[in-house]
């Protein structure tokens, strides 16, 4: 089972921590391929393989967050016996988040630092319209609207828009249909990057993950959209090194 969700995981036998890493909605593990050359060399990057993203595709997807936790809580158990830490990107944020809060409820063992880009902080409410139930065009213009057009190639094959939009309103539902809950802040350090043009989370949505640590926070500009991820990877995975580095 954690080589269904880990491919990569024990890839680096010389590896001396791990970076788990969540993609975003409509993505899958190969958003971080190639991050692993700008990490040091002792850290192991694990990409995270969601059902029904990429090669996981024929498998359904998740629709509640609360079952993706526990399966990540099985799936990752044998993958903790390094140090380790989360960076989720727009909804992998929250998926990181609460996988955190759910080791320590459970006694386990807590990541060294958390990193999150793009997602708004878990107890801001929302400033966009619940989407994943709307219909396949209204559905369309609304993410188009929210986060830059879908590129032409995908648009105009019919099969691949289909696949991508099944995708994506499960990946919605996740975030869309879950609750915050109040609980303890996290003890472990939390650093949130925010690109300078996205128009899908502000400053201020970025700025409030500070109350969900009593540990250091930062909080960084880099420059990119809601994907500065791909745009800006050299240097977000040299801070990040540079923070793993100093535990």
């Amino acid at each position: 089972m954690t080589r269904q969700w880990a491919p990569s995981f024990r890839t680096r036998p010389e590896a001396a921590s791990r970076l788990f890493c969540f993609p975003h909605a409509g993505s899958g593990a190969s958003v971080f391929a190639g991050w692993q050359r700008h990490l040091p060399p002792a850290v192991e990057l694990v990409g995270i393989h969601l059902p029904g993203h990429e090669e996981r595709l024929r498998e359904p997807a998740f629709r509640r967050l609360d079952p993706l936790l526990d399966a990540l809580m099985s799936a990752l158990a044998p993958c903790l016996d390094l140090p380790f830490a989360f960076y989720g990107h727009s909804m992998g944020g929250w998926v990181a988040f609460y996988l955190a809060r759910r080791l320590r409820q459970a006694g386990m063992k807590q990541p060294t630092h958390l990193f999150v880009g793009a997602s708004r902080a878990p107890q801001m409410p929302s400033r966009h319209p619940v989407i994943h139930a709307l219909g396949r065009d209204e559905f369309i213009a609304h993410v188009c609207e929210r986060y830059g057009e879908i590129p032409s190639v995908i648009l105009k094959d019919r099969e691949m828009m289909d696949i991508m939009i099944q995708m994506l309103q499960a990946d919605f539902a996740v975030f869309e249909t879950f609750e915050y809950r109040d609980g303890d802040p996290l003890d472990i350090p939390i650093s949130a990057y925010a690109g300078d043009a996205d128009q899908a989370v502000t400053p201020a949505e970025m700025e409030s993950w500070r109350v969900q640590t009593r540990s250091a926070f930062s909080h960084e500009v880099l420059p990119g959209d809601h994907f500065f991820l791909k745009s800006c990877a050299r240097d977000l995975l040299g801070r990040m090194g540079r923070a793993l580095q100093s535990v």
